[in-house]
């Protein structure tokens, strides 16, 4: 009987096939050399190791810059300025379709802001080599530009007899939506040195020829184009120079541009202009504070996994 127990005794404290498995691979691997980051020696690990140390040298937000609400308000800016040339331009339309508008005054202004932004363009572009020759070529480009335009005017302003007001405004109203989402802001910003927004300038070109079709003559037509030239194709190179000129002209620019539409658009319906207050505040300043709110969710992981960058030494 007490042999019977002896032997139960011992089988119960024998260890499972589990356990010892378990026990000889702890030993096995205190054996093995400690793990190096090497690969030139053949080691006791398989390929896809992954130390303990691995994450030792993870970084998190190394070279992640926070913005500072100026600088986000400042980029802003460029927006606000192509939201206020969108709704100047539509202002203006509306003007010219109530024959609100007299062309000699609409004449003597374009001729005005035609001849102050070049002047200005000149001024503020500093890489820029003024020469005669220069002049002589961008007064050559002028010419063929609204001669062509003068040129075509008449068809223009029949292209879409056959169409509904309601077609146009509301294809009008698409093509701006789209030339304001796809704009170079890049460009007006500064952060670079040509423009580039041909998808654009193409649908503020066209929205414009559709506007100018439901107008009263001819030379109407023509100077409503030119007018929407100079502000679609000629005011980006203008604003890109001011940007690079000075933040401070860049800001006043930003200021006369909405002041300027708010007040011709307070003529027209007090409550669109009090949406565009409220939406020209929050590209201005809501949506820079927001943006200075979310970039503590920011998260940008750096460690021993990234490719090496390689750095070139200049002597």
């Amino acid at each position: 009987m007490s042999l019977i127990q002896t032997n139960q005794q011992k089988a119960g404290t024998k260890e499972p096939p589990k356990e010892k498995k378990a026990e000889h691979k702890r030993k096995a691997e205190q054996k093995k050399k400690p793990w190096r980051k090497i690969l030139y020696i053949q080691q006791d690990y398989p390929d896809n190791h992954t130390d303990k140390s691995f994450l030792e040298f993870m970084v998190l937000n190394a070279t992640a810059r926070r913005r500072s609400f100026g600088e986000l308000s400042l980029a802003a800016t460029s927006i606000t300025q192509e939201l206020s040339i969108v709704v100047l331009f539509i202002v203006i339309f509306f003007h010219s379709y109530k024959n609100t508008l007299p062309l000699v005054h609409f004449v003597v202004i374009n001729s005005i802001l035609i001849v102050l932004g070049y002047l200005m363009f000149l001024y503020f572009e500093e890489d820029l080599e003024i020469t005669f020759d220069l002049i002589f070529n961008h007064l050559k480009t002028f010419f063929i530009i609204f001669a062509s335009v003068l040129g075509l005017s008449s068809v223009l302003r029949t292209l879409t007899k056959a169409i509904s007001n309601d077609t146009i405004w509301a294809l009008t109203t698409f093509l701006f939506c789209l030339h304001l989402f796809f704009q170079d802001y890049g460009y007006l910003n500064g952060f670079k040195d040509r423009f580039f927004a041909p998808f654009s300038l193409n649908a503020a070109i066209f929205g414009s020829v559709i506007l100018a079709s439901r107008l009263n003559s001819d030379f109407y037509v023509f100077v409503f184009l030119a007018f929407s030239f100079q502000v679609f194709a000629l005011s980006p190179l203008l604003r890109h120079s001011i940007k690079k000129f000075s933040n401070e002209f860049q800001v006043l620019l930003t200021a006369l541009m909405f002041a300027l539409t708010f007040g011709l658009i307070v003529t027209i319906n007090t409550l669109f202009a009090i949406l565009f207050f409220f939406f020209v505040a929050f590209i201005n300043f809501g949506s820079p504070l927001s943006l200075m709110a979310a970039q503590k969710w920011k998260l940008f992981i750096q460690g021993p996994w990234d490719c090496a960058v390689v750095e070139t030494v200049h002597k």
